[in-house]
């Protein structure tokens, strides 16, 4: 902890040196707030009654290396992810504690992109169809959202991508660097009257830091917007993801990481661990305005997925399933001033409907055995929302929000030689939410809130039976959550932007992962008693001049069992695995008026445990990471190198941990010192 502080001392000690020696040769620039939507209405941030984060094009892309959100994600205060280099698993993300118990993938955060969900109805979350070279703003939520998204809305990732072009240009990329790494990208985009569109691909490959590794996937993204009138557009999003190598080199023992940490798990060579995935989704939103006053939006949207994945054991050790995700929404927004009061309302209904048909079969060394599991599995969800934002004056504001979720999920078991495990089960939640914001100028704001979140077993989760059997684990029971929330966040002299929020939740019938001896490698899940979760969020950004900017975050929290017993085994007081009490980061970033530009920061992550008993304690760590490039202009065209170092110190750490795994596997070594490079040319 006192490298990271010295380090954020360093970096706020370079900023302020070079203030004199640039003052007279940039020119200035000033921050705003910024207008949001993740809250379902359109406001600035800083006067929302929610703990949210902003990032910007330049946080998503300048200089990055783009493989995933991991890179910048660490600039969100209450925001941790691990698992940014297994691709077979993906990353892992939680906002404020909620989320770490996925085995794989984002749990019980909820993902949209451009309005539409990417975390399916029962909870589960994947981004690697998200190319982060296409992405141009990320809102983030950090508190329990139920009340505005449903199921699995402990917080929300709220991404867009790129918007449609004014003008024709085509744009060409590559990257390459450590561990095989190959990145090539396409983008172009234009307008023809009445028709704007933005289309691009992109294709990755990597050997990997450790063995059985690899990687290769192909994006592609395409957004085409159609002005029906000056008051209605039409808006067709489309996107294509196909990844036919993701290996998983598996976790290792404590032992095994400290000699050789480049190595797979044996089994996992053995039964070559890893998946392939394809998935293509098609969207479309209306967006109508109805009158000064009034506005109608309508979606549209479906997506197909293809995935199988080798598991590291034999029996059932290949999963396969073929999901069809289909949504529709519509939204009513109004706004009137009846007198002194201000008053938006938001309401309307989100029909979603997810259908995985789901296989297993015995793995024979990477090979496809004897089918021994089919059951067609369906969630279907209606959510009625109904959303108010009151402003009783220039000082004082309310939000008083309510979701009404009807849920059905249905297991067909298609496999009847064991018997006909066929059930189903109900639920209907409702999930309120009441803010108050106080504003003693447009730039200093206070809030506090009260909010829900429900958290329902995702289909894999309830098909997963320790019995071996199938149909559904009866016995898993949805988390509930109810926390609060009191903040305060503005401007001073639209240079040093400030936020403090103090958050603490309550959570009953929390998901816990675990391993059992009969399927080392396969995640089972049980309800805890309770938990809680409490903290406080602290982030600044300041602009010195000069062309410098610099942004630090601190969170530090408490993430604990209030009672929990599992077995004889009592778990009391003991801290929720998989989760730092203490993260924060520091960047300091300078850009040229001419164009060249550099970034350095720095990533602080607390110790943490990897069990529920508590006795398997990963230490600490801190990362250093530097990157750069020059654009340059010759009339219209830019040509823009770019280059990166990561993990700069050479540090070795963790890059993900197995929560509660059989046989004290914990443990998957991340890479030390690399590099990448890179040349954009845009037309």
């Amino acid at each position: 902890m006192y490298r990271f502080f010295s380090i954020c001392l360093f970096l706020l000690s370079v900023a302020a040196v070079r203030l004199q020696a640039q003052s007279d040769t940039l020119a200035p620039t000033l921050l705003q707030p910024v207008e949001v939507s993740a809250t379902r209405f359109t406001t600035n941030d800083l006067q929302t009654a929610y703990g949210l984060s902003v990032l910007g094009k330049t946080q998503l892309q300048s200089g990055l290396q783009q493989l995933n959100p991991a890179e910048f994600l660490s600039a969100v205060p209450g925001v941790f992810f691990m698992n940014a280099d297994n691709f077979a698993q993906d990353l892992r993300v939680s906002i404020r504690g909620v989320g770490a118990r996925s085995a794989f993938g984002i749990r019980g955060v909820r993902i949209m992109v451009d309005d539409l969900p990417e975390t399916t109805p029962d909870g589960q979350g994947q981004i690697d169809n998200l190319d982060p070279g296409h992405l141009e703003r990320l809102e983030v939520i950090r508190g329990p959202a139920s009340g505005l998204y449903g199921n699995a809305s402990g917080g929300v990732l709220s991404f867009r991508t790129e918007e449609v072009a004014e003008k024709q240009f085509w744009q060409l990329g590559t990257r390459f660097g450590s561990f095989g790494f190959q990145q090539f990208q396409l983008k172009t985009g234009g307008r023809n009257g009445r028709w704007q569109y933005i289309a691009g691909a992109t294709h990755v490959r990597l050997q990997g830091f450790r063995e059985q590794s690899r990687m290769r996937n192909t994006i592609a993204n395409l957004k085409i917007r159609y002005q029906l009138n000056e008051r209605h557009h039409l808006l067709l999003i489309g996107n294509f993801a196909g990844s036919p190598v993701a290996e998983d080199a598996g976790a290792l023992t404590a032992l095994q990481a400290d000699t050789l940490p480049t190595q797979a798990r044996d089994v996992n060579r053995q039964y070559k661990g890893g998946e392939s995935v394809y998935q293509g989704r098609i969207g479309v939103i209306s967006d109508q305005r109805l009158s000064a006053r009034s506005r109608l939006k309508i979606r549209l949207f479906h997506t197909i997925r293809e995935f199988e994945n080798n598991l590291a054991f034999r029996a059932d050790g290949i999963v396969a399933f073929r999901r069809n995700f289909s949504g529709a929404g519509i939204g009513y927004l109004y706004s009137a001033k009846p007198g002194r009061v201000a008053w938006q309302l938001h309401t309307g209904i989100d029909l979603e409907r997810q259908a995985d048909l789901r296989k297993r079969f015995t793995n024979l060394d990477g090979l496809q055995g004897d089918l021994s599991f089919e059951q067609l599995e369906t969630y279907q969800n209606a959510g009625l929302f109904f959303l108010n934002d009151l402003q009783f004056n220039q000082k004082w504001a309310l939000t008083a929000n309510v979701r009404l979720d009807l849920i059905q999920v249905k297991a067909a078991d298609r496999f009847l030689q064991n018997g006909d495990d066929s059930g189903s089960l109900s639920r209907q939640n409702l999930s309120p939410v009441l803010g108050l914001r106080y504003s003693a100028s447009q730039a200093a704001n206070v809030y506090v809130n009260v909010s829900t979140a429900f958290d329902m077993p995702t289909l894999s989760e309830l098909s997963s039976n320790p019995d071996g059997s199938g149909g559904f684990n009866t016995g898993l029971l949805p988390q509930q959550t109810v926390g609060g929330e009191m903040g305060v966040k503005g401007l001073i002299n639209n240079r040093l932007r400030y936020e403090a929020a103090f958050f603490y939740a309550l959570s009953r019938n929390e998901l816990i992962p675990y391993e059992i001896q009969n399927f080392p490698g396969r995640t089972f899940y049980q309800n805890s008693g309770r938990t809680a979760r409490n903290g406080i969020e602290l982030a600044l950004n300041w602009l010195p001049g000069g062309g410098f900017q610099c942004s630090a975050n601190y969170t530090l929290a408490a993430y604990r069992y209030i009672d929990f017993q599992s077995g004889v085994n009592i778990y009391d007081d003991n801290r929720i695995p998989g989760l730092p009490e203490q993260t924060g980061a520091v960047e300091l970033r300078y850009t040229h008026r001419k164009g060249p530009f550099a970034f350095i920061n720095t990533r602080y992550v607390g110790a943490m445990f990897a069990d529920d008993a508590n006795t398997a304690r990963v230490p600490a760590f801190w990362l250093l990471n530097l990157r750069g490039g020059w654009p340059v202009y010759w009339g219209k065209v830019l040509l823009e190198p770019s280059f990166g170092l990561n993990n700069l110190a050479d540090t070795r750490y963790f890059g993900n941990i197995r929560i509660n795994a059989f046989g004290a596997r914990y443990y998957e070594p991340a890479a030390g010192l690399n590099w990448y490079a890179g040349l954009r040319l845009r037309f």
